[in-house]
């Protein structure tokens, strides 16, 4: 079965499953409807739209239709979209309940981790979600909403990225569960609201006149941004906390870990729980060095963690080796970041050398910030899940697929470098560079590499020359730009590779803008639709870390 055919009809059984656990929502949802009544007076400026015209801007009208026909035809854009993100949420809520039965179905151990795994990264897309709601539900007009508009389109890709994510692990595993028929679903709903907020927010010739509209990747508009002397973007203010600790770290940190027992911590998880108990601020934890055998986890109740440690060559988190374990994606990774705003520099995540798709560094939080940092694993290296991420100054070794994700993650001033793929590792399938995710149309994310080095390993490395490519659309709108890199002779003269029977060649977005080097010749690059090699700055203006991610906002 395909692992991203969200559009089949569902099956008989699967049908009296989702029939069976709409009983039980009906009454919840008409509680949820009438706890937050449409309002009767109609947003200045939007004019009510026909229903039917809405749904069939989505992939799935019938639901669509379902989802708001409770509005009717006078309600307004702003009516629409809170029936779209409530039927969402409520739906949402179902889901992302635990249930024992699944575990009563002979499941192997695998599967069910894979299922617990899922829960705990569905639990991230319901807090956005929730947030979302809150926020639908106590504005009283859509200009309210328009304020917040960038990080409501990003909240709701996450959500689909959250849920995608767990949809394939479930496949990866064989967890072929009635759970996966609902995940479908969730995801179908909130693919839907997506579409309806974008509709709203930027396409609506009653709310957004022609010569006003606002399309979210031209309000991302920005000359591309310049290096300082020190290294850093101009857009970082050089007075944050942050910028400080990058700069030169803290001479009196929240917690000091050391293996030679001069810290208070011999391990980095037990400096993060110490963490836990702070009452307010951010948590500075310097990492001494050492080679730090754990599986690390920054949890999701944990924000504005600073971490750092003695330079990448010292400080070194290497996982846990036992090939013997038969693990999902998510329990391998050596380091998963979840609690939002992690900066960190000067560290070293190594996957553990045993399981070969293991990723060494695992991030689905927002406002991730990785500096001279190097991550080195073989398939997966940097599963980049969800969120807004940016990578200055890196080193990210791996053999295919070394980024990957549904993430809007920026990856500057960084080497990537390809290594030969074991020769233990049977899958050998085309190797890439990135596997971006992005599975919607509307979703904000894709992966921009800017300024980077794309070389193999060793340099000119002949067995490995033409061996790689820049991506593939792994999703139908994949989307990666690499612009003002140099590219090595490991790229293939193709640049990018198909996924399956031409998918997503017509849909993705590929684009490349002033590269260099032998890899970046364009002359026998794919014809494909999705692909465009650029030569005028302004159609890559929208890709900046200053409003792609809109690092500067967060980066304080």
């Amino acid at each position: 079965m395909e692992n991203d055919d969200l559009i089949e009809e569902e099956d008989m059984f699967v049908n009296i499953v989702i029939i069976g656990v709409s009983m039980i929502m009906i009454a919840s949802i008409t509680i949820g409807l009438f706890a937050f009544p449409v309002p009767t007076t109609k947003t200045t400026g939007a004019r009510s739209t026909n229903i039917t015209e809405i749904c069939r801007k989505t992939d799935e009208e019938k639901a669509c239709l379902e989802a708001i026909k409770h509005v009717g035809e006078k309600g307004t854009g702003f009516d629409y979209m809170k029936a779209a993100i409530n039927t969402t949420h409520e739906e949402f809520l179902v889901l992302n309940m635990p249930n024992p039965h699944y575990f009563k179905m002979g499941l192997t151990l695998l599967q069910e981790q894979s299922y617990r795994d899922c829960l705990q990264i569905l639990e991230l897309g319901k807090e956005e979600l929730e947030s979302l709601y809150k926020m639908a539900n106590s504005s009283v007009n859509m200009s309210t909403m328009k304020q917040d508009d960038v990080n409501v389109i990003n909240s709701l890709s996450a959500i689909i990225s959250y849920q995608q994510t767990c949809y394939d692990e479930l496949l990866q595993t064989n967890s072929y569960l009635p759970f996966q028929h609902l995940l479908k679903r969730t995801i179908k709903l909130t693919r839907m609201t997506l579409t309806i907020v974008n509709y709203f927010f930027y396409e609506n010739p009653d709310i957004n006149p022609k010569d006003e509209a606002l399309d979210i990747n031209m309000k991302m508009s920005l000359d591309l941004e310049d290096i300082r002397h020190d290294g850093y973007p101009t857009w970082m203010k050089g007075s944050s906390i942050k910028r400080k600790m990058l700069e030169g770290g803290f001479k009196q940190p929240s917690a000091v870990v050391a293996q030679d027992g001069s810290g208070q911590f011999s391990t980095i998880t037990e400096s993060l729980n110490a963490c836990k108990n702070k009452s307010h601020g951010s948590c500075i934890i310097h990492v001494k060095k050492g080679i730090y055998e754990e599986r690390v986890v920054v949890p999701k109740d944990l924000d504005h963690v600073l971490m750092y440690g003695d330079g990448p060559m010292n400080t070194i988190v290497s996982g846990i080796n036992n090939s013997k374990i038969f693990t999902t994606s998510f329990q391998a990774a050596t380091f998963v970041v979840m609690g939002k705003g992690f900066i960190c520099k000067d560290m070293a995540f190594t996957a553990p050398s045993e399981i070969i798709t293991a990723p060494a560094l695992l991030v689905l939080s927002d406002h991730a910030a990785f500096f001279n940092c190097k991550i080195e694993g073989n398939e997966g290296t940097l599963f980049a899940v969800a969120q807004r991420q940016f990578y200055h100054d890196c080193e990210i070794h791996g053999n295919t697929d070394i980024i990957k994700g549904d993430s809007a993650t920026i990856i500057q001033n960084s080497q990537i470098i390809v290594k030969p793929q074991s020769s233990h590792d049977s899958n050998q399938k085309e190797k890439v560079v990135s596997a971006q995710y992005k599975l919607d149309k509307y979703e904000n994310t894709g992966f921009v590499i800017q300024n980077c080095t794309i070389i193999a390993e060793g340099g000119n490395n002949n067995s490995l020359s033409g061996t790689t490519y820049l991506g593939t659309p792994y999703k139908i709108y994949s989307t990666t730009l690499v612009m003002e890199s140099y590219i090595g002779d490991v790229i293939n003269e193709e640049g990018w590779c198909e996924w399956r029977d031409n998918y997503g060649t017509e849909t993705a977005t590929f684009l490349e803008y002033n590269n260099t080097g032998p890899g970046a010749k364009t002359g026998l690059r794919v014809s494909w639709n999705s692909y465009q090699n650029i030569s005028e700055k302004e159609k890559v203006l929208n890709y900046t870390a200053a409003k792609f991610i809109q690092a500067d906002q967060w980066f304080e």
